[in-house]
């Protein structure tokens, strides 16, 4: 085996059964290899100085937007606290905003199923972009669900002076449902500017739980510091509950899929006993395994018999799973699905093989066996699919964790990802 690091995603998620008749790989099998198995001798090379993930409080590292952060939390402190305490003769109204992607979202599915059975939560609303519509809007225990694209997150097309005023003109109108819905407390999620926390003390809850490192903490009752330990995204916002449950904070979760149901009858042939490889490449961006690997990767999956299908969204991803199936004379369906068409073909998909995407998550909500490819911007555990079943692959350099947010241009970490690395960690799901 060529030198990378491989670790299964199970270490966050509780045992349980699979869901789709697929068995887990049990949890005495040790996936693991560390850089120092692999190179024990020689260091490993680094491709720039790591960054520190925390610059002063923030969770920033430019230091204009630092500056403009701690300018808006000393306004912050200036201005009415508007704080209250939690009801205790009654459950909550309660509010959880995550408007960042879809990723997210899903990672956080298991922790809205929670609180929406809980005795002590009475209604549950969300707040999320409207690119998480179909995500949150087939979930039956929602009471509430709020919609808001900050312009700094949007993805879709149009410039950012326009995509502001949009932002800015809606947010009054959202903070007013906000306000209508009464809620009795919010949690915001997300761990990096832009918060919530602002536009959710203009909305007049009362108990506000979320991250200072955002910037604008100084508009939360209950401010949390940034975890700092290397874990899985959830598991570190579980923390933001204990100002609700206290000890009884749940410490993680298990990926899961809530009320999802597969679409049916299959279109394009995307039926679970055609046991087909799910190949997902993503957008191209500074995530991405290089294309050659890809198609050299196919040709060594046909070669085994076995069967490929290529998934991705409109626009760029289709155009660049379109060319490899092309090349390999594959099944590519990318463009093609609507949301709940692709997630049923990660539902039926015998494994899958993606970089690190949604898809990785949906695998692991499912227990499909997957194969990610994941760079070292972050820590091991951050983005790992929290599944037993989903191994994820990192080339082992000197740099990681670096911390950039955009990687850097040799991103050796995932580009030097061997094809046989990938077959190897495949093949470990084969002798379960």
């Amino acid at each position: 085996m060529t030198g990378h690091t491989m670790h299964n995603g199970g270490n966050e998620a509780a045992s349980r059964p699979a869901t789709t008749g697929r068995s887990a790989i049990p949890a005495g099998r040790d996936l693991m290899f560390t850089a120092a198995d692999l190179a024990p001798t020689k260091q490993l090379p680094c491709y720039g100085a790591p960054l520190s993930e925390l610059t002063g409080r923030y969770r920033a590292r430019n230091p204009i937007l630092i500056r403009a952060l701690t300018a808006l939390d000393f306004l912050g402190s200036l201005h009415p606290r508007r704080t209250g305490a939690l009801p205790v003769d009654r459950p909550l109204r309660l509010l959880i905003a995550n408007w960042a992607h879809l990723g997210d979202v899903v990672a956080i599915l298991p922790l809205l199923q929670y609180l929406a059975s809980h005795p002590r939560v009475a209604s549950l609303g969300v707040l999320v972009g409207s690119w998480s519509k179909c995500i949150v809007s087939e979930l039956p225990f929602l009471d509430q669900v709020h919609y808001l694209d900050h312009f700094m997150l949007d993805r879709t097309a149009g410039n950012r002076v326009e995509k502001a005023l949009h932002y800015f003109l809606r947010q009054r109108e959202v903070v007013s449902e906000i306000r209508g819905a009464g809620y009795d407390a919010s949690i915001d999620l997300f761990g990096v500017f832009p918060p919530t926390h602002r536009l959710l003390w203009k909305a007049g809850i009362p108990t506000r739980i979320g991250y200072a490192c955002t910037g604008l903490g100084t508009y939360l009752t209950d401010p949390f510091e940034w975890p700092t330990e290397d874990q899985y995204i959830l598991t570190k916002q579980l923390r933001l509950l204990e100002p609700i449950f206290g000890a009884d904070a749940p410490k993680a979760f298990p990926a899961a899929y809530p009320g999802f149901l597969p679409s049916g009858p299959p279109r394009h042939g995307l039926t679970r006993d055609r046991r087909y490889i799910l190949m997902h490449i993503g957008v191209g961006d500074f995530r991405a395994w290089p294309q050659e690997n890809w198609l050299e990767l196919g040709r060594a999956l046909q070669a085994r018999g076995m069967d490929l299908v290529f998934t991705g969204a409109k626009g760029v991803e289709t155009e660049l799973a379109s060319q490899i199936a092309r090349k390999l004379s594959a099944q590519c369906v990318a463009g093609a699905l609507s949301w709940n068409e692709f997630v049923t073909s990660v539902f039926n998909a015998s494994a899958v093989i993606s970089v690190d995407t949604v898809t990785g998550h949906l695998a692991a909500c499912f227990d499909v066996p997957s194969v990610i490819l994941l760079s070292g911007r972050w820590g091991r555990n951050f983005f790992r699919p929290n599944s037993s079943n989903a191994a994820t692959l990192t080339y082992p350099v000197g740099c990681a964790p670096c911390y950039r947010s955009m990687g850097c241009a040799a991103m050796a970490c995932v580009k030097q990802i061997s094809v046989s690395d990938v077959l190897a960690a495949l093949e470990q799901f084969d002798r379960r």
